[in-house]
């Protein structure tokens, strides 16, 4: 019982998903509406692709 619980205790614990989540995202591809607003938010540009759509940076990622 003790086993089961501890493998399971990592999906249970919200806080280090929620760690694991911000680390993993520190870049994302958005459109041009979705920029306006992450910018906002203290996201960084990195470059336009060739789609039109934007690569940001999370500034608290890098």
């Amino acid at each position: 019982m003790r086993q089961a619980f501890q493998k399971s205790q990592e999906f249970l614990d919200l806080e280090v998903t929620a760690k694991k989540e911000e680390t993993i995202s520190t870049e994302k591809i958005v459109t041009v509406e979705e920029f306006e607003k992450l910018i906002t938010e203290g996201w960084q540009y990195v470059a336009t692709l060739p789609n039109d759509k934007i690569l940001v940076k999370n500034s608290r990622g890098s």
